[in-house]
Order: structure tokens, then C-alpha cells, then sequence
């Protein structure tokens, strides 16, 4: 699958999803993050270069002006991420 990981998901979760053999594109490797990028122009470039977003923002992106497609696809994708936890050694 091809995604678009918003400046917000973690990187760790995309570095995986890479390795499992998706293509995952990053705002940051895209030179579009930590610049505030309104998250309906974010919906616009993953859909120019048809990708879905990954986002942890799933609400604000609902709140964003829906963007008129001729195919327009929604779904949520729930990832769980197992924190590695370090134990105190004695």
C-alpha cells in the first residue's frame, strides 16, 4: 500500500510499516513538516500522489472541509504498539 504519514505520526510505526513492505512517504521526507500545514492541504497532496494519510489527528481531519473526489474512500486504521519497556535491574 502506498501512504502519507502526517508530520504527526510516529516515526517508529512507519519505520514497521515499511519493513511489513509498504511504501510510506513522510511529511518531513516530502519537506512539508514543522510548518504547520493545514491538514486539508495535508489530504490534498496524499491525494495527488495516491496515497492514504496516516494520521494520529483522526478528529481534526473529520472536522476539515471534505474535499470533493470523484472516488472518495474513508476508513480508520487502528495500529497497537507494543512499548518496549525497560525493568529496573537489581
Amino acid at each position: 500500500m502506498f501512504f502519507y504519514a502526517d508530520e504527526n505520526f510516529p516515526l517508529d510505526v512507519s519505520i514497521e510499516l515499511r519493513r511489513l513492505g509498504n511504501d510510506v512517504l513522510t511529511a518531513f521526507e516530502d519537506g512539508r513538516a514543522n510548518r504547520g500545514i493545514e491538514d486539508e492541504k495535508v489530504l490534498r497532496r496524499a491525494t495527488k500522489l495516491n496515497r492514504a494519510v496516516l494520521t494520529i489527528n483522526r478528529v481534526d481531519f473529520k472536522k476539515t472541509s471534505p474535499i470533493k473526489l470523484e472516488s472518495q474512500r474513508n476508513c480508520d486504521l487502528h495500529i497497537r504498539r507494543r512499548l518496549r519497556r525497560s525493568s529496573p535491574k537489581n
